[in-house]
This record gives structure tokens, C-alpha cells and sequence, in this order.
């Protein structure tokens, strides 16, 4: 399993890249069918994965995108 550690400043996150962010990654908007991704895509669609942090409050998904950057 990779580590975390850095995590903040990587991109492409996904088996395929899409996300471009955490910030991109953790929002619930993801999993959309409309959805453009700012990663790597050959075009509108969900971007699939696990779904934990998708259904946090926002000022928890932010405090927990903020606990990650500091890795």
C-alpha cells in the first residue's frame, strides 16, 4: 500500500488520473455523469473510486483534505 505521506502535493489521483486534487478527489460532485474532471479525461463523466470523505460536511471534508497536507 503506498504511503500517504505527501500526498498533498501529488496529482493524478485514481487508478486513471482523473483528479487532479484532493480537493477534486473528496468532492461529491465526482460521481456525477456531468462531471469534467481537471486530470486527465477524455471527457465528461463520473470520475469512480472509493467514495469515503464523499459524504462529510464540508468543513469536515476540509479539515480532513487540511490533516492530509500536512503528511
Amino acid at each position: 500500500m503506498p504511503s500517504l505521506r505527501g500526498v498533498w502535493y501529488r496529482n493524478a489521483f485514481s487508478h486513471s488520473g482523473q483528479a487532479d486534487s484532493l480537493e477534486e478527489w473528496f468532492d461529491p460532485a465526482r460521481l456525477k455523469e456531468d462531471f469534467v474532471a481537471k486530470g486527465f479525461h477524455l471527457g465528461p463523466g463520473p470520475i469512480k473510486g472509493h467514495e469515503f470523505g464523499l459524504k462529510l460536511v464540508p468543513d469536515d471534508r476540509q479539515a480532513l483534505i487540511a490533516f492530509l497536507k500536512t503528511l
